[in-house]
């Protein structure tokens, strides 16, 4: 997998765009929880709150459902915090080298390209999370935000499952040393990108339309952050209003919001 740059980013923002409707979105992010056999003399850092042994899958997602960069291998029982802060891909976002593209305007917004992702990744200037639902009834506004975000982040949800269909290992607990299950993970994101890529427009609806429901991949832990910067609330806030403006609105949100409110 090649490290990401700038063309790669815009690449990815550009299916954001035209298919999810999240403009200056260049991937969507999470992390799951892959079943391992008991490691040896170190069965309980591997334990998580779900009850069984695991190593994490953390990745970013293109608009098209293809991994952009994974990082493999931390402890299950690490809390969801840890697994961010501690990847290789949450210190290069910090320290801004992932070579994403600089602040540009959408709609006389001066805007910065960003990560989606949902409630168990902190509100960051370049990471943007829902509105949180739990202290109060949210505006129509908030709503609309979190519908549009939702619809982008759902890319990485389906690539999991995708990812699992294909590749029946999943399937039951990796039964090999750490190092070497390591290996099979990454093996299967690096085939399932060359499968994405080769394979034609038809057989990749057929295959996801057969993303299977069931809980083979167990999702990191959500938790709570109110340490997000002023910078970060207004970016979301920008992006809100954005997408109930004439330039960003799509005519089907208030239908869909209203609905399921």
């Amino acid at each position: 997998m090649p490290d990401p740059n700038e063309e790669i980013w815009r690449a990815s923002e550009k299916v954001f765009k035209e298919k999810w409707n999240f403009p200056h979105c260049v991937a969507a992010i999470d992390g799951k929880h892959v079943r391992i056999k008991a490691p040896a003399h170190k069965g309980s850092e591997f334990f998580n709150y779900k009850k069984y042994h695991s190593v994490v899958l953390l990745a970013l997602v293109d608009g098209n459902k293809k991994f952009i960069c994974v990082d493999v291998g931390q402890y299950g029982r690490v809390s969801y915090a840890s697994v961010y802060s501690n990847s290789t891909i949450g210190k290069r976002l910090t320290s801004l080298n992932m070579g994403i593209p600089p602040d540009e305007d959408l709609a006389g917004r001066n805007l910065p390209y960003v990560i989606v992702g949902d409630e168990a990744f902190p509100l960051k200037k370049y990471l943007m999370r829902p509105y949180p639902r739990s202290a109060r009834r949210l505006s129509e506004d908030e709503r609309i935000f979190n519908y549009r975000l939702s619809r982008s982040r759902n890319t990485v949800e389906n690539t999991f499952g995708i990812l699992a269909n294909t590749w029946r290992v999943y399937h039951s607990p990796l039964e090999c040393r750490i190092e070497l299950a390591d290996k099979v993970i990454l093996a299967t994101v690096v085939l399932h990108n060359y499968t994405r890529q080769l394979t034609t427009q038809t057989n990749l609806a057929t295959v996801e339309e057969q993303i299977n429901e069931t809980n083979v991949f167990m999702p990191i832990r959500i938790g709570t952050s109110s340490n997000s910067s002023r910078e970060a609330l207004n970016v979301r806030n920008l992006f809100k209003e954005y997408f109930i403006s004439n330039e960003g609105r799509v005519e089907w949100q208030q239908r869909i919001v209203n609905r399921t409110a």
